[in-house]
């Protein structure tokens, strides 16, 4: 290989690092900020207590669908009692006919 083709070989390869190396050193201070933003985010979602979340929201939605299930008792009872009062009020409106007897 000639002189002139090593040199050329070198001429490129330091231009190529010169080049990412001012990409990169343009591009520093946008990593450091993702880098901060990163860490930030990592301080907000990082689970910090004993139990796991999905645990928490299973016995969440057990414990609503309990509620819920008091809350359709409660309703029905309710709707038992105003069928209940309807049909009170019906009678009321519309009391039965009496029937004289022929004496």
């Amino acid at each position: 290989m000639s002189e002139a083709a090593i040199v050329q070989i070198l001429t490129t390869a330091f231009v190529q690092l010169g080049i990412l190396g001012g990409a990169a050193l343009a591009a520093w201070p946008k990593i450091r900020e993702i880098s901060h933003n990163t860490k930030a985010a990592k301080v907000q979602v990082q689970n910090s207590h004993e139990t796991n979340l999905r645990d928490d929201l299973d016995g969440k939605q057990d414990e609503t669908r309990a509620l819920l299930g008091e809350v359709l008792t409660e309703v029905r009872e309710t709707k038992g009692k105003v069928e209940n009062l309807t049909g009170r009020v019906e009678t009321l409106e519309n009391p039965p006919r009496r029937r004289r007897w022929l004496r």
